[in-house]
Parts: structure tokens; sequence; C-alpha cells
């Protein structure tokens, strides 16, 4: 989003921004998750507090 209003701004024109909103949450085994998921189930898988199964799950499930 930064990069986009920086473009907008050195082009010197008016110019609308529409965010389109937040991302809808993956689901894995009943729990939403969100792109953190990911980044939370790295730190648990390489502390040997997750199963491979479950780290690959929440890696393709996450958005």
């Amino acid at each position: 989003m930064p990069g986009d209003m920086i473009g907008i701004a050195r082009m010197n024109v008016p110019a609308i921004y529409v965010y389109g909103g937040t991302i809808r949450p993956g689901n894995w085994k009943g729990k939403d998750l969100t792109i953190v998921s990911s980044f939370e189930a790295v730190g648990e898988f390489t502390a040997g507090r997750m199963s491979e199964e479950d780290f690959k799950g929440i890696e393709k499930s996450a958005r």
C-alpha cells in the first residue's frame, strides 16, 4: 500500500486510492489462520513443538 501511495504522489495528479480490505483467514483443523500463523508455525516446528504434518498444513492454508 505505501508503494501505491508514493506512486500516486509522484504523478502529481488527483487520484483516489481504494483499499480492498484484509484477506479472509485460512483454516487448519478448525482454527482461523493469518499470515502471522505461518511465522509462528516456523518457530514452533523449529523448536520441536509441532508435527511436520501440522506445519505443512498451516503453511499451505494460511493466507
